[in-house]
């Protein structure tokens, strides 16, 4: 009796295996992969989840140069917190007021694709960069047949969505690119400001 009990077990649950493999194909079918970020994204060493000291001078320094020197980092943001808490308040405190300043987009993988193009031209119009604002008739042009399927049942399309807006704007000679955040906080810079905030990419993992 144990033995049958044993292999009808394991029939129940290659059974249920199949149905779950055969579900994943016609999901993948219907709707293929949500698409990987093209762009690129940059911490200064103060990703919350990240272990380890981090350089505050580095972090204000990229925080300057993307916000046109406006956003500071007050001590009081971090001083009475923990060593290992304070990227986390510091990060908070960072990307709360690139939103409030419109230099920055804070958005999630729920965003509407309505909100994250009118979110993008605030950017555009705090930056008064010479770039044409975006519409969410230029992002949808580019859905494939799996992207209108998604779209269609509710189903994720952000990074697409990013992508494709991070295509038009670099035609235009500028860049897209995230700030500390692990879902997104979206701003645009010019290439020699990209170049300098890769250099203190670097610089913060050195240490």
């Amino acid at each position: 009796m144990l033995v049958f009990t044993l292999v009808f077990s394991i029939f129940q649950t290659a059974k249920a295996d199949k149905k779950s493999r055969d579900f994943l194909a016609k999901q993948n079918e219907l709707y293929g992969q949500e698409q990987a970020p093209n762009f690129d994204s940059f911490y200064f060493g103060c990703f919350y989840l990240d272990e380890g000291d981090f350089n505050l001078e580095i972090l204000q320094e990229g925080i300057r140069i993307i916000s046109d020197k406006e956003i500071e980092i007050p001590t009081s943001v971090f001083e009475n917190e923990e060593k290992n808490m304070q990227k986390a308040y510091i990060s908070d405190y960072v990307l709360e007021n690139l939103a409030i300043k419109n230099y920055g987009v804070n958005i999630d993988m729920k965003t509407e694709l309505e909100d994250l193009v009118w979110n993008i031209n605030n950017v555009i119009d705090k930056k008064d960069l010479p770039i044409n604002k975006l519409t969410p008739e230029q992002i949808t042009a580019f859905d494939s047949i799996l992207v209108k399927n998604r779209r269609k049942d509710g189903i994720v399309t952000m990074d697409n969505d990013i992508n494709i807006a991070h295509s038009i704007i670099e035609k235009q000679g500028y860049e897209l690119i995230n700030v500390l955040s692990d879902e997104y906080c979206l701003t645009i810079v010019n290439n020699d400001v990209l170049l300098k905030l890769k250099q203190l990419e670097e610089k913060s993992k050195i240490g």
